[in-house]
């Protein structure tokens, strides 16, 4: 049966309520019609206008309830005091979609703005005619002070179709620059911007059209409406678009020019609308900037480069996401300059740039970003953080601001230059409130990059080029285990150096592992920098170097460590300006080595070797430290250092010239700085050698104190805060020598050898050195109870050992001045300890004037207490005439001949001495009675004859005693011992001539010498062995030798004989090392070489008649006249002419003694300086014997 369809009827009552139905919808419709334009107009000219401090007008309304459009003309903002509104706008027609009551979120088909026109105004820096809106609204905005601040919740969903800007114009006027910009012929098509799936008609193409200054600019699109996905694209694209010419537009007085910079683009904005989802737009292709040039206000570069591409970049600004597939930079170069106020020109720009965006100058809101995003804590700003409560994140979107330079910018499809606002990926809808962006960069690359350093403080100009970089594998957020990989290198044309590094760097938590490496680097480029900081100067020197850094986030704090630490310096010199002259400092080369350095706890070894440090010296320390608490462990190997180079330093401290010294260490040094309560500590075990010292009179160069070697070894030192222990070990001086001076006050040299800083000066030999440091110190304050000796150092001593050793001594204090040498000295003490009080053995040995042998041997224990010593000293066959000063003052003749032995013996314990003084003299010889004031007036010669004995003896004794602590000691018979045992007796007898039977009939009373000269000749030597022979068969015979030198014939030759010994001196200064001191004993000059070394003499010479040129230099002159003008300056008097005298006395002395029995039988007297009393035909140079 076939099924019937129902049969619909429309009914009268159907009908009706239809009728009524439409009835209502059009009232409903033409009441919205009526009422809402002016609804409209009232908000307008009401609400806006109050809202933002402005009268707004505005003309017809009209509204399409059907269509949902909205059409406003004649809308104006006006600006208070000015007959030219801030806003114009002829025609806003906006039609809205009936959707949106379905999606609960704006939809606008369609947007078109006729004739926009805004007036901008430039009052003055920071303030423009629209500031006053800005801050009205964003007060309005701004979130009250309890209110927590809101998170981020991301951008509405909105939907915004077909937009158009027709006829638009903006107009600046700068009443700061008195510049006016003009943006006109503005027109503007965007197909749509949303962020949710809507779809509608699109028949709006991207196009952007403007004028600059009448400078026209023009984009346009294309639509693919019958693409899978249809789109429409607005291609980017020009080459070589001169921003500089369009920097004027930009009203601010920015802190740099943009002197030149070239944009070149290939980019694609593409409007995608795929079917059930949202909206795209996309930003592809290539951006480059070249030939860019950024300068400072005064013209000086900041920054530049060659090139700048961006390839493969890919940009969805809605669903923020970037990827970008290289970016590239040629050729930068950076210019960093510090200007005499210590401001970097940088530092300007960026402070200058805050003050345009209202940031105060200590506030880094970049920094403390970057901080945040990775992880890392940021220090809280005082009062930042009440501001930060009431104000949203100004780097986060949508986020209100009050910076009259920067307008609010939301985002927009504005298809030149889309905006970047920060948003997250986009969902289906409803999307997930976004986070962050999504950024991804494949690779950046920067090539023969270049870096200008500019110091006008310390005159720096540095300049590093050949820089390289290279980061791949960014991506933010970070994916896990893809660390981003860095490369540098730089390889510096302008010195030679080099620096590679390598690794991963993740961000969040940051880590980095890094490898590097330099070398090569030129230390002299930075020469400037480091005078600045220090008058110190830079030479030389090649830096190199390789680590592996370490860099890791833990809980918000950075570790930062390296290991396989690797440092090399070499040729390395500088000087140190600070010194007049100023002292060079040379290291040939330094090797350093650690295998971790961190600040942080933990044990570090390491090791350094340094060669070549002031010409030979080494270095080599190997051991272990630890930074916290700072602790140090090492061996150590020392050789070679010449200390005298530092000298410079102490000069103004020292009364004497430091020529040489060597120093050399071996041992183990450990050091523990001070923590807590716990003292600091330093030890060292091992043995220390200063060799080669040399120091000489600043004044007459004299030597004052020489050694080759003074060694200790077997050293325990050891410091506790105030606590000091000093094991000195072994200690061993050789081949010393010292001069030693009691001036007329009483006191040592020795100890003035150090003064206060700044006051030495003076002779050190001839008592008129400054006093030292000590000379005047004040009284010791009495201990308190229980404190004696907490200051001494505990000092122990294993041995001291004496070798080779020379003294001289004068005696100031009493007049005439007495003058006593001392030579061959050895010696030894054994072990004295202050914590132990058994004493030291003493053993010293040597020889008084070269022939009278010493000897000193006994106990001593200095470190007690109180001083104990027993010794024994004494001295055997001492030439009396040694003495004729004393001799010829107090006792009123001169000793002509005789011998002096002493046995002395002192005993020192409890602070009380006791000493017993023997002293013998043999065969005393008197001369004649002088006429001293100071004399005796005891009959000396008959007290002589009196008291010597059958052998020619003279015996004295003086016991003394008495107590150290007080100055007049008891004498005992003293006084009356000398009176009665003093013997003086004359003999004074003629020398015999010996018998033709030992001469050969040759005359025998004396030895003829060269004039000026002291050397034996073949002739007088061939005398003196016949006289030998006579003295060993006459056992009973003395003789005396009798220096003799004549002024009328031994001047010349002395002064000839200087002018040799300056030759020869010259030649042993121009052939012996650096560091080593001159000797011109055994010298020998070539007949060749004389002529050089004679000219040199006669260079130095201060020569007051010497012939010169027309300019005013010393002229050549021919030898025989050079050394004729050289012996009329020789310093030749009669001390040299007595010194002669002596030095032919004693040769002769030397040659008879070489014979075994003759040394107590042959006698030096006093010399002659006159031909007196000669009687042979023989020449006065000579010496004169005489038979007793």
């Amino acid at each position: 049966m076939p099924l019937r369809s129902p049969k619909l009827r429309f009914t009268r009552r159907a009908g009706k309520i239809l009728l009524g139905i439409v009835a209502v919808v059009l009232i409903l419709c033409g009441i919205a019609a009526w009422q809402v334009p002016k609804v409209l107009q009232n908000v307008l000219t009401g609400d806006v206008a109050k809202m933002i401090g402005r009268e707004v007008s505005v003309g017809k309304i009209t509204f399409n309830p059907f269509t949902l459009t909205i059409r406003a003309r004649d809308l104006a903002i006006a600006q208070p005091g000015s007959q030219t509104p801030l806003l114009t706008l002829a025609e806003l027609d906006a039609s809205a979609a009936w959707s949106s009551l379905f999606w609960f979120a704006p939809v606008v088909d369609r947007l078109t703005l006729r004739q926009p026109n805004i007036a901008i105004v430039r009052e003055d820096v920071t303030r423009f005619n629209f500031s006053d809106i800005q801050q009205r609204v964003a007060e309005m905005s701004a979130a009250k002070p309890d209110d927590p601040p809101k998170p981020d919740e991301g951008l509405p969903r909105f939907s915004l179709n077909n937009m158009v800007i027709e006829g638009g114009s903006i107009t600046l006027d700068d009443k700061v620059t008195g510049r006016k910009q003009v943006v006109d012929e503005l027109g503007v098509g965007v197909p749509f911007i949303s962020n949710f799936g809507y779809a509608t008609d699109i028949d709006v193409q991207p196009r952007l059209h403007l004028r600059i200054n009448g400078s026209p600019f023009d984009l346009t699109g294309v639509a693919r409406p019958f693409d899978k996905v249809p789109s429409s694209t607005l291609r980017v694209a020009f080459n070589g678009l001169q921003l500089e010419k369009w920097a004027d537009v930009w009203p601010m007085p920015l802190p740099f020019k943009l002197e030149s910079a070239l944009l070149d683009s290939n980019l694609q904005v593409v409007f995608e609308q795929p079917k059930d989802a949202a909206p795209k737009i996309r930003v592809v292709g290539d951006l480059g900037l070249r030939r860019f040039d950024l300068r400072d206000t005064a013209g000086e570069g900041l920054a530049a480069w060659s090139a700048l591409t961006v390839t493969r970049l890919e940009l969805e600004p809605i669903a923020r996401q970037v990827y970008v597939g290289e970016v590239g930079l040629w050729a930068p170069q950076i210019h960093v300059r510090r200007y005499a106020n210590q401001h970097l020109n940088w530092q300007d720009v960026v402070a200058k740039l805050k003050e345009l965006g209202g940031v105060a100058p200590n506030e880094t809101p970049v920094a403390d970003k970057l901080k945040r995003d990775v992880g890392l804590k940021v220090a809280p700003k005082a009062e930042v953080a009440k501001v930060d409560a009431a104000k949203p994140d100004p780097a986060k979107p949508g986020a209100a601001t009050s910076d009259p330079a920067k307008p609010d910018t939301a985002t927009t499809g504005a298809p030149a230059t889309p905006a970047a606002p920060g948003t997250d990926t986009a969902a289906p809808p409803p999307p997930a409130a976004p986070e962050e962006w999504k950024v991804t960069l494949d690779a950046f690359n920067l090539h023969e990059g270049e870096l200008y350093i500019t110091d006008a403080i310390s005159k720096l100009d540095y300049v590093m080029t050949g820089m390289a970089v290279t980061v791949e594998g960014v991506a933010i957020p970070e994916v896990q285990d893809q660390p981003v990989n860095l490369w540098l290198t730089v390889d510096n044309s302008t010195d030679g150096g080099w620096i590679r590094a390598k690794g991963p760097l993740v961000l969040k938590p940051l880590s980095l592992e890094l490898g590097v490496r330099l070398g090569n680097v030129a230390l002299a480029p930075l020469a400037p920098a480091v005078r600045s900081a220090a008058p110190i100067v830079l030479l030389d020197g090649r830096l190199g170097a390789s680590a592996q850094v370490h860099v890791l986030e833990k809980s918000g704090a950075v570790d930062a460590s390296a290991t396989a630490v690797q440092a090399d310096l070499t040729q390395f010199k500088a000087r140190d300006e600070s010194l007049k002259p100023a002292l060079d400092v040379a290291l040939q080369s330094l090797h350093v080595t650690a295998d971790r350095l961190a600040m942080g706890p933990g044990q570090s070894n390491f090791t350094l070797a340094a060669s070549g440090i002031q010409g030979n010296g080494k270095l080599d320390l190997k051991g272990m430290f630890t930074p916290q608490p700072l602790t140090l462990k090492s061996s150590v190997d020392l050789s070679e250092l010449n200390v005298a180079t530092f000298a410079p330093y102490a000069a103004s401290s020292l009364n004497a010239t430091v020529r040489a010294i060597t120093l050399g260490a071996k041992g183990d040094v450990a050091f523990t700085a001070a923590a807590g309560g716990a003292p600091m500590k330093v030890n060292w075990k091992g043995g220390v050698e200063v060799t080669g010292v040399d120091l000489q009179d600043k004044v007459n160069n004299d030597d004052f104190l020489n050694w080759k070697r003074l060694g200790f070894s077997g050293m325990d030192i050891s410091v506790t805060g105030d606590k000091i222990g000093a094991k000195l070990g072994d200690i061993a001086l050789e081949d010393f020598y010292g001069r030693i001076l009691l001036n007329a006050q009483g006191r040592l040299n020795v100890m003035d050898l150090v003064a206060a800083p700044g006051q030495a000066g003076g002779s050190i030999t001839q008592d008129t050195q400054t006093p030292g440091r000590q000379a005047a110190a004040p009284a010791p304050a009495p201990a308190a109870k229980g404190s004696a000796g907490a200051g001494m150092p505990d000092i122990s001593v294993n041995s001291v050992t004496l070798s080779r050793g020379r003294m001289t001594f004068t005696d100031r204090f009493v007049k005439p001045n007495y003058v006593a040498e001392l030579s061959a000295i050895e010696g030894a003490i054994t072990a004295v300890s202050s914590t132990n009080p058994q004493p030291a053995k003493v053993k010293v040995t040597g020889r008084v004037y070269t022939t009278a042998p010493l000897s000193i041997s006994g106990i001593v224990q200095p470190f007690a207490k109180f001083l104990t010593l027993d010794l024994k000293a004494s001295a055997k066959g001492v030439d009396l005439p040694r003495f004729n000063t004393y001799s010829a003052k107090y006792v009123g003749y001169p000793i002509k001949r005789g011998k002096l032995s002493v046995d002395l013996e002192y005993k020192i314990k409890d602070r009380a001495l006791q000493a017993s003084n023997h002293v013998v003299l043999n065969q005393l010889t008197f001369g004649d009675k002088t006429n001293s004031p100071d004399a005796t007036k005891l009959p000396v010669l008959l007290a002589v004859a009196l008291l010597k004995d059958s052998r020619g003896n003279i015996d004295i004794n003086l016991p003394i005693s008495g107590s150290l602590d007080d100055p007049e000691f008891s004498v005992g018979g003293i006084v009356v011992r000398v009176l009665l045992n003093l013997v003086v007796k004359a003999v004074t007898s003629p020398f015999s001539l010996l018998a033709s039977a030992f001469g050969g009939g040759e005359e025998l009373s004396y030895v003829e010498f060269k004039p000026g000269s002291a050397v034996l000749t073949e002739d007088s030597q061939q005398r003196i062995d016949t006289l030998t022979k006579a003295l060993t068969d006459r056992p009973a015979l003395k003789m005396d030798i009798s220096g003799r030198a004549d002024s009328k014939t031994d001047m010349e030759g002395l002064r000839q004989a200087w002018v040799e010994g300056q030759i020869r001196a010259a030649k042993a200064a121009a052939t012996t090392p650096r560091g080593k001191k001159p000797d011109a004993a055994g010298v020998k000059v070539s007949a060749a070489e004389r002529a050089k070394y004679l000219e040199d003499v006669y260079d130095d010479a201060d020569i007051k008649d010497k012939p010169r040129n027309f300019i005013g230099m010393a002229k050549s002159v021919p030898a025989d006249q050079m050394e004729a003008m050289l012996r009329s300056v020789a310093p030749v008097g009669d001390e040299q002419l007595r010194q002669l005298a002596d030095a032919r006395a004693q040769a002769v002395y030397e040659k008879l003694q070489a014979q075994e029995g003759l040394a107590d039988r042959v006698f030096i007297v006093a010399p002659q300086l006159d031909a007196d009393g000669i009687k042979d035909e023989g020449q006065p140079s000579r010496v004169d014997f005489s038979l007793k």
